[in-house]
């Protein structure tokens, strides 16, 4: 089997590859439905924090809040009263708000949630928003639409396969904490969970995908809040295969996409979506792509999270292990049980975690996005210092890390679940640009 390589501090990333992003410390256990969120540094030189927050095994929902500093590379769980256990949430960032990150619905045990919680990253503490406006019905809402200050929200799931059928388009003021809808024109897109929906431009949402009862959709849309209308934007000859429980997050005018399931399993594919010329690409890879999956997070990192993640990192050798070491970097350092999967990062949920019990959790009820998240990370190297070239990186990319400080884009991937009973505890991340 065909492993992937560890991504550390000093490794300058080939373009088609997926790594393994060494980790440290109390990382996320196993879980699906959670989200990944990238909190920017506060200088140059610092690499900023991740934070996956919520998600659920087969057990029930979780109530805690991971953080991963990328300065050091260091997993800690937070302690934290306030947060109400939940999965397939949504967490975005407004600009206003940078420190802050927002939560909106979801689901537990007893039903789905519409409420709307804020973790302030600075002070450590969660609190719920007294909200003013007529706020969406509880749904899972499992993608991070955000437009400006404003989270957009459409559709989404309901109970088991069902999406809920309110096909208004719903917006959330963060400087205000005021609900509120608009007449749209055009096509809306049909009622749907598991489907997603990433912000482009500052005014543009772009809508792919998802599911309503056993029905799989590839349709792709566009919400132009300039106009307030929808468009439908047919495929052509390249384009994403219907599919829902997928993640997406957006690096300038590109949408990315990625993972899902369809009808005969999960997938583990990754497209890239050209706004200004409207075209799609399947992006090849010269190794293996990560595990199949669902319900996981994507990030951009530079933003992010969205959902990806702009990650800079100290130029140098590349890192290369054995295969015999190459794995989950979350979980290399823990006994997995004897029923865990040989797969790198996975465990083995058993009848629990089958296709059947993936309905009785009520993960497929819920809008089974993924969360994508980018990080910057940068570092001055000045003439004298000697930095060995990474293998595989080339002479022009090498000259650019040793020339300046160079911020690397990257989409970032953690958990999630296959259709046959895994989950993943893994985090993987994969250069865009």
């Amino acid at each position: 089997m065909e492993l992937h390589p560890f991504l550390e501090p000093d490794t300058i990333p080939n373009h088609d590859l997926w790594y393994v992003l060494s980790t440290f410390g109390d990382c996320p256990s196993i879980r699906v439905g959670h989200t990944c969120t990238y909190i920017k540094g506060n200088s140059e030189d610092d690499n900023g924090k991740l934070y996956v927050i919520g998600g659920a095994n087969p057990s029930g929902a979780f109530c805690d809040t991971f953080v991963l500093d990328l300065n050091t590379s260091q997993w800690d769980i937070m302690d934290l009263p306030g947060f109400r256990a939940r999965y397939e949430h949504a967490a975005f960032i407004p600009p206003s708000s940078p420190e802050k990150i927002f939560i909106f619905g979801g689901a537990d045990n007893t039903g789905n949630m519409n409420d709307v919680q804020i973790f302030d990253t600075v002070k450590n503490t969660w609190s719920t928003a007294e909200v003013s406006g007529n706020p969406p019905t509880p749904r899972t809402f499992h993608t991070n639409s955000l437009v400006g200050d404003k989270l957009v929200v459409y559709s989404g799931g309901h109970t088991q396969a069902e999406p809920v059928q309110d096909r208004q388009v719903h917006f959330f003021d963060t400087t205000s904490l005021t609900w509120s809808t608009k007449v749209i024109k055009g096509d809306a897109p049909k009622s749907r969970h598991g489907h997603v929906m990433v912000g482009v431009g500052g005014n543009q949402i772009y809508l792919h995908g998802g599911m309503a009862r056993s029905s799989f959709f590839d349709d792709f849309h566009c919400l132009d809040l300039t106009k307030n209308s929808w468009s439908h934007i047919k495929n052509k000859k390249v384009y994403p295969t219907a599919r829902a429980g997928h993640s997406g997050t957006s690096v300038g005018s590109m949408l990315f996409i990625c993972g899902g399931m369809n009808r005969d399993g999960a997938l583990d594919d990754l497209y890239r979506f050209d706004t200004s010329c409207k075209t799609w690409c399947k992006i090849e890879l010269a190794g293996p792509p990560p595990t199949c999956r669902l319900d996981f997070d994507v990030l951009e990192t530079s933003k992010h999270a969205q959902e990806m993640l702009e990650l800079a990192m100290k130029p140098g050798s590349a890192s290369s292990r054995s295969s015999s070491n190459i794995g989950s970097a979350s979980s290399r350092d823990r006994q997995l049980p004897e029923s865990a999967s040989s797969r790198p990062g996975s465990r083995q949920v058993g009848s629990a975690g089958s296709r059947e019990s993936y309905h009785e959790y009520n993960y497929e009820s819920s809008s089974t996005g993924n969360d994508i998240q980018t990080l910057e990370e940068g570092e001055n190297l000045s003439d004298e210092e000697e930095t060995p070239r990474a293998e595989g990186a080339t002479s022009s990319v090498f000259n650019d890390f040793i020339k300046s400080k160079h911020t690397m884009k990257m989409v970032l991937i953690h958990g999630g679940m296959d259709t046959e009973g895994e989950i993943f505890d893994d985090t993987l991340v994969y250069l865009v640009e």
